[in-house]
């Protein structure tokens, strides 16, 4: 939802954010070259995480290790959110005005 303009409180304003065609701050070479150096260490890293899920002192330790094996191997679960509104029925949507201006009293 965005705010009436003039308000002060945010929204969209003539003029606001980055200008069309203007690049992020971290230029794409930049974050190529950090995804690859990163992914040099990447065949380490998954062997040391084999290492710990087998042979980690810490139960916790070895769990966590065997969630990110999974998660590198065959991505992330799903998570499912039931939304509910009172006693297992539809959620009822309110939406309140605040202008600021009293009622008139009619």
């Amino acid at each position: 939802m965005t705010a009436p303009l003039g308000t002060g409180k945010g929204g969209r304003r003539p003029g606001a954010g980055r200008k069309t065609g203007t690049p992020n701050k971290l230029k794409s070479a930049e974050v190529q070259e950090v995804k690859a150096l990163a992914q040099l260490h990447a065949p380490s890293a998954i062997e040391r995480l084999a290492f710990l899920a087998q042979k980690a002192e810490s139960e916790a330790a070895s769990v966590a290790a065997c969630n990110s094996l999974l998660d590198r191997a065959y991505g992330k679960a799903p998570q499912a959110v039931a939304v509910t509104g009172e006693g297992g029925g539809p959620v009822d949507h309110v939406i309140q005005v605040v202008t600021g201006v009293p009622r008139s009293s009619a």
